[in-house]
């Protein structure tokens, strides 16, 4: 007698890209492809399909999560990824353990931090003025740029002063900017200190 056992099989799966708002991109779902590149921070919601699965294991390295069922046939798994990863899916049930297993990549891209480059020139004929000329990048783009300082009095009883001012730039993942700044309004006396940055 041949006794015919069922196989576990994934039959689709889909997965729920919800992106970190740094990067402005919009949440999307993606069908049966699962390599992706994602930026870093991006939670992956997966949503599988199956057929005579009763145990459906997602591999991540060394770890190993037992993915819930959500439905007759289906499971669900989510978790947000910081780093790149290879995943393993494996499906059983009480006739067939761990059946054709399946590995994909995920690419996970790091946010870098943005670039801001300036050229400071003094006025010669007024040394109280500054002129700055740079450039601002990011790989996610630049929204704002902000020139700030901070003075701190030399005489202890009076109030340290900081300011925050916007420097034009044209939205994009990178700008060319001028800024200019006379530090005669800024009222400083012998032996106050100053720090400012551009952020």
């Amino acid at each position: 007698t041949l006794n015919v056992v069922a196989k576990p099989v994934v039959a689709g799966f889909e997965i729920r890209c919800e992106y970190p708002p740094y990067t402005g991109k919009q949440n999307e779902t993606v069908k049966n492809m699962g390599d992706l590149v994602v930026p870093a921070g991006t939670k992956l919601s997966w949503r599988f399909n199956t057929q005579n699965v009763e145990e459906l294991k997602f591999l991540i390295g060394d770890s190993a999560y037992q993915v819930k069922r959500t439905g007759n046939e289906e499971f669900g798994f989510a978790k947000t990824f910081m780093q790149s990863a290879a995943y393993t899916i494996k499906v059983s049930n009480v006739n067939v353990k761990d059946a054709d297993s399946v590995t994909y990549s995920l690419n996970v891209t790091p946010d870098l931090y943005p670039v801001i480059s300036v050229n400071e020139k003094h006025d010669s004929a007024a040394q109280q003025y500054f002129y700055y000329t740079g450039d601002v990048s990011d790989d996610y783009g630049v929204r704002r740029l902000t020139f700030n300082y901070e003075i701190t009095r030399a005489d202890s009883g009076a109030e340290s002063v900081s300011k925050s001012m916007d420097v034009p730039i044209s939205a994009g993942l990178s700008s060319r900017f001028t800024f200019y700044w006379n530090l005669a309004d800024c009222a400083i006396a012998p032996g106050d200190k100053m720090n400012y940055y551009f952020e």
